[in-house]
C-alpha cells in the first residue's frame, strides 16, 4: 500500500486555494483543476489518502451503503469508470465533444498514457504506453462535462496520466486555456512546501508528455495522473488460497481461512455440492466429465 500514499496533504491545500485568477473579465473557456464540486471525485494524484493507502473523502462515514464511504475502502480508482473533465465557460458557451478526427491531428485534444512508476520516489518515471483513441478509449460529452471512457479495462495496480491541450475547443471555436489554478501552480513554485510539490508534479507530468509527444507546455491546459485499484491482485490471491484448500483431504477451508463471514471456525467440505448425483463430491463429478482432459 505504501506506494499509493501519494501527496496526502495536497487535496486540502488545493481546496483551500492555491491562487485565484486575475482574469475576472476573461471570457475564455478553461478546464477545472480543483478537486471540488462537480470535479471533486475525478481520479487524481491530488486526492487525499488515508494512512492505509485507501482513498479518503471528507463526507465518508462508517455506513458503507453510502457510495462515497464505499469508495473510501478502495486503494485506487476504477479500471472501467469514465473519467470526468469539467469545462468552465461563460453563459451561452459550451465545450462540445471533440470529433474523432481531432485525435489523429498532430496535436490531439486529450491524451491518455499508462505510466512507469518509481516506488522509491512515489512518482511517475516514464511513459509505458500511449492509449489509442477509438481502440482504448473515447471521449463523450453530457451535461456540460466531458468524459474519457475506457473501451477496455485499465490495468489494475497501475498508473495513468491524462493531458488536455489547446486543441480542445469551445463552441465558438476558440481553444480552451489552462485554468487559473493550474496556470498559477505551473508558473511559480511558491514558498510553501505544498505549492512547491504541486509545481514539481505539474513540471514532471508535462516533462513526460513532452518526451512522449514533442508537445510543449504552452499547449498543455491540464495534466493529472492517478492509480488504479488492485482488484485483480485480490482475485489472484483468492484463487491461490482456494487451490491450497483443495489440497486438504477434508476440503476444510478453515485450514487456511480461520473463519467465514458468519464466524464459523470449522468449514468442512467447502468445495462439495450435495445435490449432484446423490451427494458426489463436486470435484469428483467434475473430473468425470468427458469434456475435460
Amino acid at each position: 500500500m505504501k506506494k499509493k500514499l501519494i501527496f496526502a496533504a495536497v487535496a486540502s491545500a488545493l481546496l483551500a486555494g492555491c491562487g485565484g485568477g486575475d482574469n475576472k473579465d476573461d471570457t475564455s473557456s478553461t478546464l477545472s483543476y480543483l478537486l471540488s464540486g462537480a470535479n471533486g471525485v475525478r481520479p487524481s494524484a491530488l486526492a487525499a489518502r488515508d494512512s492505509d493507502g485507501t482513498l479518503k473523502f471528507s463526507t465518508e462515514t462508517s455506513d458503507l451503503s453510502n457510495p462515497v464511504s464505499a469508495l473510501s475502502t478502495l486503494d485506487g480508482w476504477s479500471t472501467t469508470q469514465a473519467i470526468q473533465l469539467v469545462p468552465v465557460t461563460t453563459a451561452g458557451i459550451s465545450v462540445p465533444t471533440p470529433a474523432a478526427a481531432a485525435f489523429s491531428a498532430a496535436v490531439a485534444p486529450i491524451y491518455v498514457f499508462e505510466l512507469e512508476f518509481d516506488s522509491s520516489t512515489l512518482r511517475p518515471s516514464g511513459i509505458k504506453q500511449q492509449l489509442v483513441y477509438g481502440s482504448d478509449f473515447i471521449v463523450t460529452g453530457s451535461g456540460g462535462k466531458l468524459a474519457v471512457v475506457p473501451l477496455k479495462p485499465l490495468n489494475p495496480s497501475s498508473y495513468y496520466m491524462m493531458v488536455a491541450t489547446t486543441a480542445l475547443k469551445d463552441s465558438t471555436g476558440n481553444p480552451l486555456r489552462a485554468g487559473d489554478d493550474y496556470a498559477n501552480i505551473r508558473a511559480s513554485a511558491g514558498e510553501s512546501a505544498t505549492s512547491q510539490t504541486l509545481h514539481g508534479m505539474i513540471a514532471l507530468q508535462e516533462g513526460l508528455f513532452l518526451q512522449a509527444t514533442g508537445i510543449k507546455s504552452e499547449q498543455v491546459i491540464f495534466s493529472d495522473w492517478f492509480a488504479t485499484q488492485s482488484g485483480a491482485d485480490v482475485l489472484v490471491a483468492v484463487k491461490g488460497a482456494a487451490a491450497s484448500v483443495l489440497k486438504s483431504p477434508s476440503l476444510d477451508a478453515a485450514a487456511l481461512w480461520k473463519q467465514d463471514a458468519h464466524g464459523n471456525t470449522s468449514l468442512p467440505l467447502t468445495y462439495t455440492l450435495s445435490d449432484i448425483d446423490a451427494g458426489s463430491a463436486f470435484l469428483t463429478r467434475l473430473a468425470a466429465e468427458p469434456f475435460l482432459p
